[in-house]
């Protein structure tokens, strides 16, 4: 029997046409070291090598079986130079058990039993289904937690929460409760009764109790509760007329109303004060019975310079009192007026003129100190148009008299006017100022020894007595 052996390359065998080794012929492949052995019938080129049979080997084979199947609704590609095998499932079809440990792509799935997957599941459709462990969000945030059978809702509620059916569940309960709940809007609902926020107040609707004692009737107040309020009282418009916190009557955009009746005390003092800085009116006494409007009867008080009855103009400097940024008045500054005003219906649509005024304060031309206030009373009288005030003013201090102008006469006094002789020319010489030179130093150079009535008179002074 004798050994027939053949020898060449893997591109010689596979360019074999109608090859055909015989039976128990060897042939050895020398550049993949492979040895094929004939069988009388098949062609070289599609034989299986005995020897040197590797993994290229076996997924060619398995590919190539995968591929020529059959299988029903089911196929399957093997791209050989990847080295990769994909299956590709007929939406049809119905399977028991589905592993997936890699990366699979689903059209439309309807999934019956159980579906174990390692890695992530993406789905761009609907996902209907029953879960049976934790959700986690993509942040890794736990949402529903499958160990401990929990839903976490820090930070993860994304709408509105709304029950399946009306009145039917409860949100904590007597013994389970949550401990604080924040609201950004401004109502909330109890039942058919809708309690209203305006900032941080709390309105309440009509018909509302404390106890069971109704706290106002919105039809009839006569059946008002009588009862101790403890908190604030608000308008019907939310402004505020009782502050609790800082225990004071607040009359912001209000008003008190008092028909024929009196408030009296025999023991109590009203502060009434305006703590913006616009002028804005503090108290306004209205009276159209053509009598006082305003009275004030002082009992007692014996030094009128130092008792405090009476009417007291007062005024802060720098701040309000007790704000701690009240500082000292300097010369100047007023501490009061009293003034006269009419109104005038055509002008304006209704205007109130100022027509004279009295002011109190401390002298302009005075040096202050710690508890020492000169002080200054000047007279005005208006001179033009209300729009355009010109004030004529006569100042009176402790130095003396000072007038501006009078339409009639400068000074107009029914008695007698005393001038103090000066032995020394006044500090300041105006046009028109008159005064006595007593002799002794001839300061307004008129014969020595000699008192003359003298008047400054454009640059100089003249006498005006023989």
């Amino acid at each position: 029997m004798p050994l027939q052996i053949r020898r060449g390359t893997e591109a010689e065998r596979q360019s074999a046409v109608s090859l055909i080794p015989q039976t128990g012929e060897l042939v050895w492949i020398t550049d993949q070291e492979k040895l094929y052995i004939g069988d009388g019938t098949t062609e070289l080129k599609n034989l299986t090598p005995i020897t040197g049979y590797n993994d290229e080997d076996a997924a060619d084979h398995i590919g190539a079986v995968l591929q020529a199947g059959p299988h029903t609704g089911l196929s399957f590609n093997y791209v050989d130079a990847a080295g990769t095998i994909s299956a590709t499932i007929s939406p049809t079809q119905n399977l028991t058990t589905l592993n997936v440990t890699g990366t699979s792509t689903l059209g439309a799935t309807n999934v019956t039993g159980n579906v174990s997957i390692t890695g992530d599941i993406a789905v761009t459709g609907n996902l209907t289904a029953d879960f049976n462990g934790s959700i986690f969000g993509d942040d890794s945030t736990i949402l529903v937690d499958g160990v401990d059978n929990k839903i976490n809702l820090d930070g993860t509620v994304k709408g509105n929460i709304i029950p399946d059916a009306s009145e039917a569940y409860d949100i904590g309960s007597p013994s389970e409760k949550f401990k604080d709940l924040y609201l950004s809007g401004t109502s909330l609902w109890l039942g058919a009764a809708q309690v209203t926020a305006t900032g941080s107040a709390i309105n309440l609707p009509a018909g509302s109790r404390v106890g069971g004692n109704l706290i106002q009737d919105a039809v009839s107040e006569d059946t008002a509760f009588i009862r101790d309020i403890q908190g604030s009282v608000f308008a019907d418009d939310s402004t505020q007329l009782v502050n609790a916190i800082d225990a004071t009557v607040k009359l912001d955009n209000g008003t008190i109303s008092i028909d024929g009746q009196s408030v009296t005390s025999s023991n109590l003092s009203f502060d009434i004060s305006n703590t913006t800085e616009s002028p804005n009116t503090v108290l306004d006494v209205y009276n159209s019975g053509g009598t006082s409007a305003i009275k004030i009867i002082s009992i007692g008080g014996q030094n009128p310079y130092t008792d405090a009855s009476g009417l007291a103009l007062r005024s802060s400097y720098g701040g309000f009192v007790g704000s701690g940024s009240e500082v000292a008045p300097v010369a100047g500054d007023y501490a009061g007026f009293i003034n006269g005003q009419v109104y005038d219906p055509t002008f304006g649509g209704g205007t109130n003129i100022l027509t004279s005024q009295i002011s109190f304060g401390v002298d302009v031309n005075a040096a202050v100190a710690p508890d020492t206030y000169p002080g200054a009373i000047e007279f005005s009288v208006n001179t033009n148009t209300g729009s355009s005030p010109n004030f004529e003013i006569m100042v009176y201090n402790g130095t003396g008299l000072g007038i501006k102008t009078d339409p009639v006469a400068t000074l107009d006094v029914n008695g007698f006017m005393k001038l103090a002789p000066l032995a020394a020319a006044p500090a300041t010489l105006v046009n028109g100022l008159i005064a006595i030179d007593d002799g002794t130093t001839n300061w307004s150079g008129h014969a020595s020894g000699v008192q003359a009535v003298v008047a400054y008179i454009n640059t100089g002074w003249v006498k005006l007595n023989n």
